[in-house]
């Protein structure tokens, strides 16, 4: 059929011809192709063109085969039809993909074809045609295919990494092998480098290069030193990516690329401690094998070290000097950049001065001016403490124990002393000091000038029939202030008038004179007095009256003589009086001012003073003058009249004050209640004080009490205007009035005539008149009037001495504003500054007018002191320090100093007089308290309020000539005890050594008379040791009736601690016969905690006073056994219920007894410190919960361990509280109620030693805070 192709699978035609035959007849055979016949219909003329694309041959399969040699086989599918034409053959083309040049064409007869191709070779084209007799028919769809096409293997060999530089690697590896699986190689290689550890000290993980390259090497470069890098290489073809192979590697080492810092040093008087941080990593250029380090000073090399650590300590260095230390860091390959750091040791004590000399600047007034020179050394002295002592008296007596007297601290090296004795030998001490302390001590001996005796010969006489020989003792010993050059005797007999003429006289240097020709009948005197170069002393005059005569042989004589004499007295006192009564209308005419100016009463023009005039010895002092007694002893005193201080540095008040301060001053014309003859005792020398506080509390009756009881008790001048209705309200107390003649008298303000009234006085300092101002402390209605008078006086320093609030009274109102400011009447007050301190509180304020408060200011200074109870007395060394802080501090104004508490007397007047007194002390070596604080009387009513307060003065002024501040703040405690400890190379004691020392000249012992209560004959038989026996004044009394015959009495006395008064009660060990009177103190007192410090051992005498289990009775006491408690090897709690069986009430006091094992008999110390801080740590455990009464501490006496305890429970207390140690007052105190208390160096030691360990080790007694 035409157009019907033949079947391609049976071959079978539309024609039917049979198998192998074709044409129109199926006559003709089909030609041969490939070997076999195809069956064709022999009507083939309605076949397609054999150029159609369906006649292309169709590729049915490729394949691959090795086998020792690359080629590729084709296969297709026969065309049958060839559209009338007879298939000759097929031809195909073979080239590469995308080629320029066309491939070759290629005939073949068969079906399939097999060409030879390169391996991973590129892409190729494979295409094939039938070819007819008509020609070549359509080409198939190009076959493309790659010959073996595959990635390349892992490279051959590990990474090798060779290094150039420390810097810089060069890596190498090997091509990889052509294998079956994988037959291509590489064209390229791709690398990759990684940071994973920098400076082998921090491991990162940061990418730091990515390259291709062809050469199997590489070079790396700019790496960092020391570190390790991963480094991975991927061959890479054509045909993709192959294995890729990682290795580690690590650079070379350099030097360090950084220098070391510095963080911190410690530095001693000696050594410096530097230490660094490591060179940060990434810096260090490989391994730190050590460090070195070279100390210069002065550009000369000192020293040098190497370490292994980040530190180093250069030890044996010079105090006060600049040290450089250099550090380098070292790898094997070498140092590194330097670092330096400058530092300075710390300042050592000065060492002494040299070239001490001394020369008189006033004979007359024994004042010597001393210079020395300061050695050029590093660490220079900033100041010189200058002290004197008294080594021999009138060169004849030399002193038995030196008392040292503080001249002062100057800061020049020069100074000017006064000496009290003359004809003496001193030793003049200088120590330089800086803030380091006080260096050791360079002296010079020096001899005081000559001057007149200052007493007479002691007469003695012997008579011998007409002869009568007189002898003298010499002059005492530290009377004669100079060598004796000869005595002068005038012998005189009384004439027949009663006059006495001399009849011989002569000067001789024996002790005798015989006088002959001696009547029995006549009266005769004797003078006598001794001669030192500079002059005479006192006559001593010795009259003798002879016998009387026979009856009227001189009747006459003696009438005469009486009426002589009578006469002579009576004209002399009319003298006398008119005199005085001459010299008072004088003083009256030109002081007084008596007027009455619009209703309001005229007040003293000198509104500063209102001294009364005073007759007695003469006063050192300088703020007194006074009478001179220093005449012969046959002369009758003439008293000369009394002088006030000239000086006029006070300044007065502000230009437009009412009144003239240059007023005379104005007598009160009313008279004092008391009478004007007072006692004087006299300055006393600053040397001598510490002797003069123990002479005066030594007696039954204080000393102190009876000069304070000479001083006036009563107001002893008018206060008028204090007392007038309308300035009633500006008193806080209606008994503590100013005075009208030494009142501050303030400006009146507009339209109120009566608005001069403050209660506030002038009080004059020392050579100083009207140096300070003492009022009350300001109520609500006085508050303007205060500031008032500050703007009024132009006051630079208010001195406030109490708490607003004080046992929930009120005792000032606050007077100045808390924050920003305020204006008060005309003022207006802004402060500007606050500084606390742990006992007092500094303020800053500007003071302008209100109306212009941004104009001109002035500064004021507040000190206030909170520290300080009402009507008693507060620490020494706190108050003292307080008192160095005000006057060290400096004002741009320079009037009165302001003092107040609440009334404006008690610790006002105490105060002042310490102030006053060391401004003296400085001045002459000497104080005179008991004449300035009546001084103060006179101006002030009730000026030092209390016995107490009084004699604290005295504490005050002693401490400060003898020590230092004691206190040590506790992060400063280890340096501060270290150098206590150490020894002063002149004296061979060390500072603790000198304070306990110390301690002896604030420690008086008890005399009998203050021990009567133990003493009693009753009561002597429960004093363990005879001498150890508490003053009555400070024992405590028993209350609770004993067993028969029992008294009140028991070996014990009340201590005061940091916190109050009566804190503990010491008492000793008790006895057989005193068992029961320690639980009726117990009972009696509240005590309930008591300490048990002494061992029992095998004494008789101590027995054990507690019952072990139930009961005991003790007079009408039950003490019940609770339970016991043992804590640790060294301590015994147990608990007592102490009853009263008797009484009605049910009271339990329960009680706790602390028994300590650790402290051995007869050693003064117990075995540790931090053995006995867990006895502290037990006791405050209890009294926790129960903190009433005292706690009852005894040992064997009463006094070394058991005022060692307590003084350690007084320690820890102020340490916890104020941070703040300071053992020479906490033993002192406990010294005033007991003397003896910590009775041992040891003991004393031993407190700073249980600080420290505490301070050491505080975590362990968490409990004990």
């Amino acid at each position: 059929m035409d157009g019907v192709a033949c079947n391609q699978t049976t071959g079978a035609c539309p024609g039917n011809c049979a198998p192998g035959f074709t044409g129109i007849n199926c006559q003709e055979n089909c030609l041969p192709f490939n070997g076999s016949k195809a069956s064709c219909s022999t009507t083939c003329t309605d076949f397609l063109d054999p150029f159609d694309e369906s006649f292309a041959p169709v590729i049915t399969a490729s394949f691959s085969s090795f086998q020792n040699e690359p080629r590729r086989e084709f296969t297709w599918n026969p065309v049958n039809c060839s559209n009338g034409s007879i298939i000759e053959n097929y031809v195909y083309k073979f080239g590469l993909y995308n080629s320029d040049e066309e491939p070759d064409v290629v005939r073949t007869e068969g079906l399939f074809v097999v060409v030879p191709i390169p391996r991973c070779g590129p892409q190729y084209e494979f295409e094939v045609a039938a070819e007819t007799t008509k020609g070549t028919g359509p080409f198939s769809f190009k076959r493309r295919f790659h010959s073996d096409r595959k990635a390349p293997g892992a490279i051959g060999a590990q990474i090798t990494a060779r290094k150039t530089n420390y810097n810089s690697l060069i890596l190498s590896w090997t091509a990889p092998y052509i294998t079956e699986d994988y037959p291509c190689p590489a064209s390229n290689y791709l690398v990759t480098v990684d940071l994973i550890n920098l400076g082998k000290c921090s491991e990162v993980r940061r990418q730091i290069e990515w390259m291709n390259v062809t050469a199997s090497n590489i070079t790396l470069d700019d790496l960092e030193a020391y570190s390790t890098y991963s480094v991975s290489v991927t061959p890479q073809n054509d045909f993709g990516d192959g294995l890729m192979t990682s290795s580690e590697v690590t650079t070379g080492e350099t030097t360090p690329q950084a220098s070391p810092t510095f963080n911190s040093s410690v530095v001693t008087i000696g050594s410096i401690t530097w230490t660094w941080n490591s060179i940060p990593c990434g810096s260090r250029g490989g391994e730190i094998i050590l460090y070195a380090t070279s100390l210069k000073t002065s550009n000369l090399t000192v020293d040098e070290k190497n370490v292994s650590t980040t530190s180093v300590k250069y030890t044996g260095l010079l105090a006060c000097t600049r040290y450089t230390v250099s550090v380098w860091a070292y790898t094997k390959a070498g140092r590194g950049e330097r670092s330096n750091d400058t530092r300075l040791t710390k300042t050592d004590v000065p060492f002494a001065v040299s070239d001490i000399i001394s020369h008189v600047v006033s004979p007359r007034r024994n004042e010597f001016a001393i210079q020395w020179t300061a050695l050029d050394e590093r660490c220079r002295a900033t100041s010189y403490r200058v002290t004197y002592e008294l080594f021999e008296l009138d060169h004849c007596k030399r002193q038995p124990s030196l008392v040292v007297t503080c001249v002062g601290t100057v800061n020049t090296t020069h100074a000017t002393i006064y000496f009290t004795a003359f004809y003496s030998k001193y030793r003049v001490n200088i120590a330089p000091v800086n803030d380091a302390g006080e260096g050791e001590i360079n002296s010079i001996d020096l001899f005081t000038n000559e001057s007149i005796p200052i007493a007479a010969p002691v007469l003695r006489r012997a008579v011998s029939n007409d002869i009568i020989t007189f002898s003298w003792d010499p002059i005492p010993c530290g009377s004669r202030q100079g060598n004796i050059t000869h005595f002068e005797y005038r012998f005189q007999k009384q004439n027949q008038q009663g006059q006495f003429e001399t009849i011989d006289s002569n000067n001789v240097t024996n002790r005798s004179v015989t006088i002959p020709n001696f009547s029995s009948y006549t009266n005769y005197s004797i003078r006598v007095r001794a001669y030192t170069r500079i002059g005479p002393g006192p006559w001593k005059i010795w009259t003798l009256q002879g016998d009387p005569e026979t009856p009227g042989s001189s009747f006459v004589g003696i009438v005469v003589g009486v009426v002589v004499f009578l006469l002579l007295a009576v004209v002399t006192t009319l003298l006398v009086a008119a005199f005085v009564r001459k010299r008072r209308q004088q003083r009256g005419k030109s002081l007084s001012v008596d007027s009455n100016v619009d209703g309001i009463q005229a007040i003293c023009a000198d509104a500063k003073q209102c001294n009364v005039e005073l007759q007695g010895r003469p006063s050192r002092s300088g703020y007194r003058a006074s009478a001179d007694t220093s005449v012969s002893a046959d002369e009758s005193p003439k008293l000369r009249p009394s002088t006030t201080s000239t000086d006029s540095s006070k300044p007065g008040p502000s230009s437009n004050a009412p009144l003239n301060k240059s007023t005379p001053y104005v007598k009160p014309h009313a008279k004092p209640k008391t009478s004007q003859s007072f006692p004087q005792a006299g300055p006393v020398a600053m040397a001598h004080l510490a002797e003069y506080i123990k002479r005066k509390t030594s007696g039954k009756i204080s000393g102190f009490q009876q000069d304070y009881e000479l001083i006036p008790g009563e107001p002893l001048y008018s206060w008028s205007v204090a007392k007038q209705d309308h300035n009633k309200k500006k008193n806080r107390y209606n008994n503590i009035l100013a005075y009208d003649c030494s009142r501050v008298v303030l400006e009146c303000l507009k339209d109120d005539p009566q608005s001069d009234y403050i209660n506030a006085s002038y009080i004059n300092g020392y050579k100083q008149e009207s140096k300070y101002i003492a009022c009350q402390g300001p109520s609500s209605t006085s508050v303007n009037d205060m500031w008032r008078m500050v703007w009024q006086e132009r006051v630079g320093k208010i001195v406030m001495l109490t708490n607003l609030i004080e046992n929930g009274k009120g005792k000032c109102e606050q007077y100045w504003p808390d924050e920003n400011g305020a204006v008060y009447g005309d003022q207006f007050i802004r402060k500007v500054d606050e500084t606390p301190h742990s006992n007092f509180v500094v303020r800053t304020f500007h003071i302008s007018k209100s109306s212009e408060p941004e104009g001109e200011y002035r500064e004021l200074i507040h000190f206030q002191y909170i520290t300080w109870p009402d009507m008693k007395v507060p620490e020494s060394s706190p108050l003292l320090q307080f008192v160095r802080v005000i006057r060290a501090t400096e004002t741009s104004q320079h009037g009165p100093i302001v003092v107040h508490c609440s009334a404006g007397v008690g610790r006002t007047g105490t105060f002042i007089s310490v102030d006053s007194m060391l401004d003296m002390a400085e001045a002459e070596g000497q104080v005179d308290v008991l004449q300035f604080v009546r001084n103060m009387r006179e101006q002030r009513f009730l000026m030092v309020q209390t016995l107490k307060q009084y004699r604290f003065i005295f504490d005050v002024l002693l401490e400060s000539s003898l020590s230092e501040n004691t206190a040590i703040k506790a992060d400063q405690f280890h340096q501060h005890y270290a150098k206590l400890k150490k020894c002063d190379k002149k004296t061979g004691t060390n500072g603790i050594q000198a304070q306990f020392q110390l301690l002896e000249s604030f420690t008086a012992s008890s005399s009998d008379d203050q021990c009567m209560g133990g003493r009693n004959a009753a009561n002597v038989d429960k004093n363990r040791f005879k001498d150890c026996i508490p003053k009555d004044s400070t024992r405590p009394y028993l209350m609770t009736n004993g067993r028969e015959g029992s008294t009140n009495y028991i070996n014990a006395a009340f201590l005061d601690g940091h916190k109050g008064e009566n804190a503990y009660l010491a008492t000793q060990a008790p006895l057989p016969n005193t068992a029961g009177d320690i639980w009726r103190m117990v009972f009696d007192y509240k005590s309930f905690c008591m300490v048990m410090l002494n061992s029992m051992d095998d004494d008789p005498s101590v027995v054990q006073y507690w019952p072990e289990k139930d009961s005991l009775q003790f007079g009408p006491l039950a003490v019940t056994f609770k339970r016991e408690d043992r804590h640790s090897n060294d301590i015994i709690i147990r608990l007592f219920d102490v009853t009263y069986p008797l009484r009605k009430s049910d009271e339990v006091q329960s009680v706790c007894h602390i028994q300590y094992l650790g402290w051995p008999s007869g050693k003064e110390v117990p075995n540790s410190p931090s053995s006995l801080l867990k006895v502290l740590e037990a006791v405050k455990v209890w009294t926790r919960d129960h903190p009433d009464g005292p706690i009852t501490v005894h040992c064997i006496d009463g006094v070394g361990c058991s005022g060692t305890f307590c003084a350690i429970l007084t320690l820890m207390d102020h340490l916890l509280e104020e941070k703040v140690v300071d053992v020479f007052q906490a033993v002192k105190k406990l010294r005033t109620s007991r003397a003896g208390m910590v009775n041992t160096l040891s003991q004393y030691q031993f407190c700073y030693q249980v600080v420290q360990t505490y301070l050491d080790s505080s975590s362990i007694y968490e409990n004990y805070r």
